[in-house]
């Protein structure tokens, strides 16, 4: 049995961000698996008794029925975490995540205020990540944080370490940025 494996599952390429790094912007990609197969990969990874999958995508909170995927794997004795962005976040999504068995939730922050805005190409989502930690926090949901390390964002790592810790997180992942393209390019930046 697999009960040591952990996965992360990209259950959507959806994503309404343009961050310059991630591999879901820079593919091509058809469509997601359907959802009934979806359901297959649970069920088998129930089956195998893996201890814990982290759902991510693109944006795992675009997926239609990712509240339905949580509940599933919980339900089967795996944990189950959420890496989100928080670009699609409401009022009521940690809630949804606590009732669906979702056990921790990390959110993408790669800088504060405007220059996180900038880095993911969206206007306002740092104010919307702000609003997803008070969520969490008030749903009782444990958080993290991962941030990808490039050269137009390390300037700010220091006042991100201060906001980390002053919002009480307790576990933050530095990613260093590897951008790739289909010719088999890689770059630190």
């Amino acid at each position: 049995m697999l009960e040591q494996l952990r996965i992360e599952w990209e259950i959507t390429a959806a994503c309404p961000l343009s961050c310059p790094d991630c591999s879901s912007r820079q593919m091509e990609h058809g469509a997601d698996l359907a959802f009934s197969r979806q359901l297959e990969v649970v069920d088998r990874l129930v089956a195998a008794k893996v201890s814990l999958v982290s759902l991510s995508g693109g944006e795992p909170l675009a997926h239609p029925r990712w509240e339905a995927l949580a509940r599933r794997l919980a339900g089967g004795g795996v944990a189950v975490q959420m890496l989100t962005s928080a670009s699609v976040w409401d009022a009521m999504t940690a809630r949804r995540m606590k009732d669906a068995g979702v056990g921790r939730v990390w959110l993408g922050i790669d800088a504060t205020g405007a220059a996180h805005d900038r880095f993911r190409g969206q206007p306002g989502l740092w104010d919307r990540v702000v609003g997803a930690v008070a969520d969490l926090r008030a749903a009782e949901v444990p958080m993290g944080v991962f941030t990808t390390v490039r050269s137009r964002t390390v300037h700010g790592l220091e006042a991100l370490a201060r906001w980390v810790r002053d919002n009480g997180v307790t576990d933050w992942f530095l990613w260093a940025a590897v951008s790739g393209d289909r010719t088999g390019a890689v770059s630190g930046d």
